[in-house]
């Protein structure tokens, strides 16, 4: 299969996404938020949160809890879209059922570890919560497809560089490579 040529997107073309494609591992940025601000400086990274895009303009997205999100709620935000071009329909549609398992879960099952996060700001990541996530621990989804997957408890930076590690080639046509970006309301 021939990669995709990484394209620039606006609004509308994130809305007409092909299905096929999906679901896709997604970054995103909020450069007007102090919060999101300082996750991508701590991080050392241009990602301050890592999503799935499950449906054109649909997202699975680790907030208070891990919850569908509207392309609405991240108009204003910078997005990497990322594909891989090596996963089976079987294997998309894998990781598309264990994302809907995790949303059908109960609010208080999914919360967002706040533990964790502090963790990553003060240097401490063994300090977490073992019951809940962060963002970026929904990237373990990838496992159903890509058995090359090994972070724990990473960060959207590291799930990022990881992705890159692995980015898509003639000679590793199993990687990863951006299928858009949206630099925000247009």
């Amino acid at each position: 299969m021939v990669p995709i040529s990484e394209e620039v997107y606006i609004y509308d073309d994130i809305m007409k996404i092909d299905p096929k494609y999906l679901p896709l591992p997604t970054f995103c940025f909020n450069p007007c938020s102090p919060f999101t601000l300082g996750v991508a400086k701590k991080t050392e990274g241009d990602w301050s949160h890592f999503m799935w895009m499950t449906a054109p303009g649909v997202f699975a997205s680790q907030s208070w809890w891990f919850m569908t999100k509207s392309i609405d709620d991240y108009r204003n935000y910078t997005m990497k879209f990322i594909y891989n071009p090596s996963w089976t329909a079987t294997q998309r549609k894998a990781i598309l059922d264990s994302l809907l398992l995790d949303l059908a879960k109960p609010k208080w099952e999914t919360r967002y570890d706040v533990l964790a996060l502090l963790g990553h700001l003060v240097g401490l990541r063994w300090l977490q919560s073992k019951r809940f996530e962060i963002c970026s621990d929904s990237a373990d989804h990838i496992k159903h497809a890509d058995n090359r997957y090994d972070l724990k408890d990473p960060d959207p930076s590291e799930v990022n560089a990881w992705m890159k590690f692995h980015r898509w080639s003639a000679d590793n046509p199993n990687g990863y490579l951006v299928l858009a970006r949206y630099f925000g309301r247009d």
